[in-house]
């Protein structure tokens, strides 16, 4: 069951979910650096492209809920976001094995 929105256990659920998720693909992507060869290259270069441009849009996303007058709802909104490239790249992972 769902705890009321502002009371914190749900956006601390949600980025506790996170970090499990973030560690299962932790795990996927040092098993393929550590098989090398190309896909080993390319996949470190997708790491650094992709930590890069969440980086930004999570900037993006707090300034304009700041400028929106919504700042208390962007630690939510963005451990949404990030779950959903950390699921994306679960799911492509799991493909490649």
């Amino acid at each position: 069951m769902r705890q009321p929105a502002g009371c914190g256990f749900e956006l601390a659920q949600d980025t506790l979910t996170l970090l499990d998720e973030a560690r299962r693909v932790v795990e996927m992507r040092v098993a393929k650096l550590a098989r090398g060869g190309p896909d080993a290259g390319a996949e470190t270069a997708l790491m650094i492209t992709e930590k890069t441009c969440a980086f930004f849009e999570t900037q993006a996303l707090f300034a304009t809920a700041l400028f929106a007058g919504e700042a208390h709802l962007a630690p939510g909104r963005a451990v949404s976001m990030l779950r959903q490239k950390v699921q994306a790249n679960q799911r492509r992972l799991s493909e490649g094995k």
